[in-house]
Formats: C-alpha cells, sequence, structure tokens
C-alpha cells in the first residue's frame, strides 16, 4: 500500500460525514453532506429519505462524486479523499443489513 493510499484510509476512518456531489436530468448539480459507514472494500453507505433531492438525482443518474474532507486540523493542513462513483439505492434486505 503506498503513502496515499494510507493517508486516504485514515481519513475515511475518521471522518463520519461524506458529502455527495449528484445532478439532476438537466444537469443541475446538487451536494449533500450525509452521515455515512463503509465496508472492507471500501462501498460506502447511507441513509437518506427518497424524496431527498439527492436521492431523486440518483435515480436519473446513479454517476456520483464523494468527498471526505479532514477538517479536524489545524488550518492550512487538512487533506481530502476524492472519489468518483456510481451510486444505488438498496432494497434486498440482506444488502440492507450488511450496510
Amino acid at each position: 500500500m503506498n503513502d496515499l493510499q494510507k493517508r486516504a484510509k485514515k481519513i475515511i476512518s475518521k471522518i463520519l460525514y461524506i458529502t455527495i456531489a449528484t445532478s439532476d436530468k438537466n444537469g443541475n448539480p446538487w451536494n449533500s453532506p450525509v452521515y455515512s459507514a463503509y465496508d472492507e472494500n471500501y462501498n460506502f453507505f447511507w441513509a437518506s429519505w427518497e424524496d431527498n433531492q439527492h436521492s431523486k438525482n440518483i435515480k436519473d443518474n446513479p454517476k456520483v462524486f464523494i468527498v471526505i474532507y479532514d477538517s479536524t486540523v489545524p488550518e492550512g493542513t487538512g487533506e481530502g479523499v476524492y472519489i468518483q462513483a456510481k451510486a444505488q439505492a438498496l432494497s434486498d434486505s440482506k444488502e440492507i443489513e450488511h450496510a
């Protein structure tokens, strides 16, 4: 594992909120901070009401951009993890339990 991967894993392990950027059918951006969890493969999970704007956007366009930024450190020393991904709603009870 290289140094960047170690730093990213450290940030992910200590930051509970992630920011998810989505866009609607017309390409209008939407940014949402959510409380999240992740599994051993770094799949991220969060719970959101299906009528939230970001949830509607994901139904129409699963492409998302996730930012996990460590703002707990002194000014000018923060680092972040930036992830381009695809999101989907879970409906299978075993998947939901895993999440």
